[in-house]
């Protein structure tokens, strides 16, 4: 007598669904940021390869500029934090990047930003920094 193939496939599938969910769950995190506006109007996303320029320290931009939001995250490695920050100011619609500040990671309690107790948090690095669109009509340099 043949065993009917709906109980064997249910099974299969719930292996299968097992095997993707460990994929899923090993894959390392290697960062994860948010993006908070500071204006009512939303700016339209910039191309993969539009030029995002990035201000370390005290440097700010010869242009003028305003400030559109504020960068938050926390990051593996210091040595992606350029890319990911032009990636996130392109996805908002910002020209550059400034006011980048790294330390402890923070988490947000209750709307209240305060250090991270989360086992491991110090292999993570906190980032903090804001995004600006130039309101000049100069082209990019």
């Amino acid at each position: 007598m043949k065993q009917p193939r709906g109980p064997r496939k249910k099974n299969e599938m719930k292996k299968m669904m097992l095997v993707l969910l460990a994929l899923v769950l090993s894959v390392p995190i290697l960062y994860a940021f948010d993006f908070t506006s500071y204006t009512d109007k939303a700016y339209k996303k910039k191309s993969v390869d539009a030029p995002i320029e990035i201000f370390f320290g005290n440097e700010k931009p010869s242009r003028a500029y305003k400030f559109i939001g504020e960068i938050t995250g926390n990051i593996k490695s210091a040595e992606d934090l350029k890319g990911i920050l032009q990636k996130e100011a392109r996805n908002a619609g910002g020209d550059a990047v400034i006011n980048i500040q790294t330390g402890t990671p923070d988490v947000i309690v209750d709307g209240r930003r305060g250090n991270s107790h989360r086992p491991n948090s110090q292999d993570w690095i906190g980032v903090d920094a804001e995004v600006v669109v130039y309101t000049d009509n100069e082209s990019m340099p």
